[in-house]
């Protein structure tokens, strides 16, 4: 100490510095809280820069206290968990497959998380704790239940640099497969993952990098542990996957030489190759270590650590390194299998040694690499190339006015002596803006040209409508409107007058040429823009589109979401992106964008899991959720899933009135926001209409209602198109014969009273799901009413939850559908079902399988199987049985015309239903059919399940009638859905000449007296 200068120096590890760096060290407190502990020791007032809220900095660090306070306790609570006897499975896995020392486990403080949903919320309800205990991911709540975050894991303890608890992460333990293997703590006050590196403050205190100025860095937590023990105290990792400019300045602090050792897999070294890059252009020094036999750090050192010392270990690890960019060079050529990879290759190579500031050192990495893969004087070339269109983008990016910074005065400009403004785009353009208006410089000297002034917010590229600009106006008066442009009326003095003249008192007094250099003046500050034109998913941009914002499939922002402005505008990837739905420009004009604006995220104050969602959704609807859930899930990844198949199932909801139907599609439709209204195909609905709407959404779900067997030929082709995902061909309004495809980007629902079965082929691209009236308990209504509940706040966030997952998608789909496809058809087993229909509930069940591990479904694989399988298994008895059904039927009709069978005695129409003996006319009809020389025919027990099959027909079998003073049981089918005409040879008087008595509601009203409604549809 030496109290004269107010200074300290420790001779052993070389720390010294003032008074406030003593108390920060010996304390561990931040500079401000070293410097508020000094001048309340000593009784001095602390004076705040007036800029900062005192009030609010002052709460804003009593809850970092409390959130700090509250960790520790946490902390505590798991570290003597995991010494609890009852936990010594938590301990052993730490000791053993993880072989880690009694003392590393104390040192890092590691704890264990009981399986155990209140072992430690309950104590911080009862204290009051509850909310900040869930912001610092202690505890969770949900639908008003309180539990822990933290289960049946290892718990992991993050310090930032300054040694504070900033948060907690876990590793679950092995034999838990369903539950994903890391959890991480939520962004907080303290902690923020793009700031942190796990390790750091281990590093600094073990004063390492003053003897090895260099950091390794490793992908995981336990990597950076494991490596500690084996004596690399350097080594550290970033909490997230992506290492950020924040994380770069915070280490730079200490070294600037790093060591990537990441995991030596595809993911890792495609890792290592990226931050290579980011280092570079960092300035650090960069080196690599490729552990031999695929292995991440933790592995090999724990395979190696038996029997080796410290330094052994060491010496081992570090003998490792290589150069990184030579490594970089290497991979990339040496992978390089054709002409057009090489030369991608050099491409990367050449970007890398741009990042290389220092000349010499850039000059070195050019000519080892040049002579190593014999390139010549390629490298050289392409970098002196690159280099220069660097160096010009940075001179025009940086290029100012003529004479900025010269002294030029206002009045030598032509100024007025109390401008403001830079002086310089006067003089590069001759346009300035003054006291609320501009001024323009001709050869009559400086006049005003409007009474407004105005900016470019951003300019709008489509390729759908005509481009156009989104443009702030305020005339002098202080009156300001945003209003779009489009950029004919933009470039012409008559259409820019107009338009300005169109949103209230903005008058432009100029010429063409005072319009030119105007714009010039403002096209410095514009940002282009990019419509976001189809909603859903994005591949070019890697992003899922809602009408009020997006969710970054990639990136540091994956999986959060980003809300469109007043404007509409949101940027993303330093790019900016159009959304017009929710443009304050257009929100009183109530009539655009209808569809657009119900295709919302949301987000409620109380959220649920997926899982929870999925629970409510099976017990209100049973069985046949399965297939809807699998349905809506994989429609979020139907790209990929086309990819494979090139083409994605219908789901078709058939039923009555009243069966439920209708809610369940409803439920499905809320998953993208406010529900869709359906298209209905009975009505006034023409091919290019509906299927224009399977173009606006993009892995999402369209509803076809109203499906009936007599539309049009047309639509029906249209419907199965769908399938196929082939567009709609329209033509252009052109003297060339071109033409525009309308594209299906969407999957379908079908639904409708009758069964698609009139074309096979339709019939066998849908998964049909039979919905029968009166079939719901109590405990299902319950269930629906809670489901509908929770369908008020919004559900869209959910589905937000699961797009994260189209990785695994790209990854495992297909080879996972061929091990299914595979099962599937063994278990069937039956040639004349058609593969088309196997592919298709095959195509449901490997989304299931893709991911079990990661959503915890309500049903299992097993009833999975079950349920797609019988339910296809019926659906192709209908397919089959409606050819024989059918001609059944049209032998019928035949002994009737030929009065084999008669009016009266054999069957009777009545109020549009037939009422038919069908074991009096079944022996008729074998004979008829063996008089043909026609041997495949229908069993009378087979017959009578098929009619009873056919819903759209079918209303009993027990019906007693009088038939010639027989009073006997018969079938009662409805008439006009048989396609026969019994009546030609008809003495029933009371027929009309389609065979129906003149009461057209007859048959409905008969049909809605004996099926019962859905209590809640």
């Amino acid at each position: 100490m030496n109290s004269a200068k107010n200074i300290f120096k420790c001779f052993g590890c070389g720390e010294g510095g003032n008074g406030i760096s003593f108390i920060k060290n010996l304390h561990k407190k931040t500079f401000v809280e070293a410097v508020e502990y000094l001048c309340e020791k000593h009784r001095i007032p602390v004076e705040y820069d007036s800029s900062i809220d005192t009030e609010k900095y002052q709460n804003e660090k009593d809850e970092k206290k409390e959130l700090i306070e509250l960790l520790q306790h946490a902390q505590n609570k798991y570290a003597e968990a995991l010494q609890a006897k009852n936990n010594e499975d938590a301990l052993k896995y730490l000791t053993g497959q993880r072989a880690l020392s009694v003392t590393t486990i104390k040192e890092w403080r590691l704890g264990f998380a009981p399986n155990d949903f209140r072992f430690i919320t309950p104590g911080l309800v009862n204290n009051g704790k509850l909310t900040a205990a869930v912001e610092a991911s202690i505890s969770a709540t949900t639908n008003g239940k309180n539990y822990d975050f933290y289960r049946n894991g290892i718990i992991i303890p993050i310090q930032d640099e300054n040694s504070f608890l900033v948060g907690l992460a876990m590793r679950t333990m092995p034999g838990n497969e369903d539950a994903p293997k890391y959890l991480n703590p939520k962004e907080t006050k303290l902690y923020k993952k793009s700031e942190v590196w796990f390790g750091l403050y281990q590093a600094i205190t073990a004063r390492i990098f003053k003897q090895s100025p260099f950091a390794i860095i490793v992908e995981g937590y336990f990597d950076v542990i494991t490596c500690h023990e084996a004596g690399l105290l350097n080594t550290i990792c970033p909490c997230g996957t992506t290492i950020t400019d924040t994380q770069l300045k915070k280490l730079k602090k200490h070294v600037n030489h790093v060591v990537l050792m990441l995991d030596n897999d595809k993911a890792g070294n495609e890792s290592t190759l990226k931050n290579i890059d980011r280092f570079l252009q960092a300035g650090y020094r960069v080196e690599v270590i490729e552990l031999p036999g695929g292995k991440d750090p933790d592995e090999y050192i724990r395979e190696y650590k038996p029997g080796s010392d410290i330094i052994k270990i060491n010496v081992h690890i570090l003998s490792l390194c290589q150069d990184a960019v030579l490594w970089k060079a290497k991979r990339l050529l040496n992978d390089a299998n054709n002409i057009d990879d090489k030369a991608i290759a050099v491409d990367e190579i050449v970007t890398m040694l741009l990042n290389i500031s220092n000349e010499v050192k850039q000059a070195g990495y050019i000519k080892v690499i040049q002579t190593t893969f014999k390139l010549g004087q390629l490298l050289k070339t392409e970098v002196k190339k690159a280099t220069e269109i660097k160096l010009t983008k940075e001179k025009r990016a940086n290029e100012k006015a003529i004479i900025e910074g010269k002294g030029i005065r206002n009045e030598d400009a032509g100024l007025p002596d109390d401008f403001k403004g830079e002086i310089s785009p006067f003089l590069k353009y001759g346009v300035y803006a003054y006291k609320g208006v501009y001024y323009s410089k001709g050869k009559a000297g400086v006049y005003p040209i409007s009474n407004f002034t105005m900016k470019i917010l951003y300019h709008i590229d489509s390729n759908r409508d005509q481009a156009h600009k989104i443009i702030s106006v305020t005339n002098e008066y202080g009156f300001n409107v945003v209003f779009s442009i489009n950029t004919d009326d933009y470039i012409t003095l008559g259409g820019f007058k107009k338009a300005l003249a169109r949103k209230g008192n903005f008058v432009f007094k100029g010429n063409d040429s005072d319009l030119s250099r105007l714009q010039e003046f403002l096209q410095e500050t514009q940002l282009d823009s990019r419509a976001i034109e189809i909603l859903g998913f994005n591949k070019r941009y890697g992003f899922y589109a809602f009408a009020n914002g997006i969710i970054p499939l990639t990136g540091a922002n994956e999986n959060s979401f980003i809300k469109s402005d007043a404007t509409g505008i949101l940027i993303f990837n330093e790019k900016a992106f159009y959304l017009p739905a929710f443009s304050k420009m257009f929100e009183e004009k109530d009539d655009m964008y209808l569809t657009e604006k119900k295709f919302i995220y949301q987000l409620p104050e109380s959220e649920i899991s997926i899982n929870e969602w999925m629970k409510y959704f099976t017990a209100a609807y049973g069985e046949k959720s399965i297939a809807a859930i699998l349905f809506f899930i994989g429609s979020l990844f139907r790209d990929v899933l086309l990819s494979v198949h090139k083409c994605y199932p219908i789901l078709n909801m058939y039923g009555q009135r009243g069966s439920g139907k209708g809610k369940m599609v409803d439920s499905l439709m809320r998953m993208f926001g406010e529900p869709q209204d359906q298209i209905m195909l009975g009505g006034e609905s023409t091919g290019k209409g509906f299927m224009r709407k399977f173009g606006q959404f993009k892995n999402a779900v369209v509803w076809l209602d109203e499906y009936k067997n007599n539309l049009p030929v047309k639509i029906i082709e249209n419907i199965k198109n769908i399938y196929d995902s082939i567009g709609y061909t329209t033509a252009k309004m052109s003297n060339d014969s071109q033409t525009n495809i309308l594209s299906i980007h969407s999957a379908c629902i079908l639904s409708g009273q009758e069964m698609p079965i009139q074309e096979p082929a339709l019939f066998t691209r849908v998964i049909m799901l039979l919905f029968e009236p009166g079939k719901f308990n109590d405990q299902q209504r319950q269930a629906f009413l809670k489901l509908k509940k929770i369908e008020e706040d919004g559900l869209s966030y959910l589905t937000a939850n699961i797009l994260p997952f189209r990785k695994k998608f790209e990854q495992d789909y297909q080879e996972q559908y061929d091990i299914i496809f595979r099962e599937f058809l063994k278990e069937v087993n039956d040639p004349e079902i058609d593969d088309r229909m196997i592919m298709n509930i095959s195509i449901l069940a490997t989304v299931f399988f893709v991911l079990k591990a990661d959503i915890n479904f309500p049903f299992t694989y097993k009833e999975v199987k079950s349920f797609l399988i019988e339910n296809m298994k019926y659906q192709a008895s209908i397919l089959k049985g409606n050819d024989d059904v059918a001609k059944w039927w049209q032998v019928v009709e035949q002994l009737a015309h030929l009065k084999l069978i008669v009016e009266g005695r054999d069957y009777l129409i009545e109020s549009g239903f037939l009422y038919i003996r069908l074991r009096t006319v079944h022996p008729l009809y074998l004979k008829e059919l063996r008089s043909r020389g026609d041997n495949h025919f229908l069993s009378i027990s087979t017959l009578e399940n098929y009619i009873k099959t056919d819903k759209s027909s079918f209303v009993s079998s027990e019906k007693k009638k009088n038939f010639e003073g027989l009073y006997t049981t018969c079938y009662q089918v409805v008439y006009d859905k048989l396609g026969i005409d019994l009546i030609k040879t008809s003495t029933w008087p009371g027929a009309t000449s389609n065979g129906l008595i003149n009461n057209a509601d007859s048959v409905e009203s008969h049909l809605n007296k004996v099926k019962d409604e859905l209590p809640f549809g």
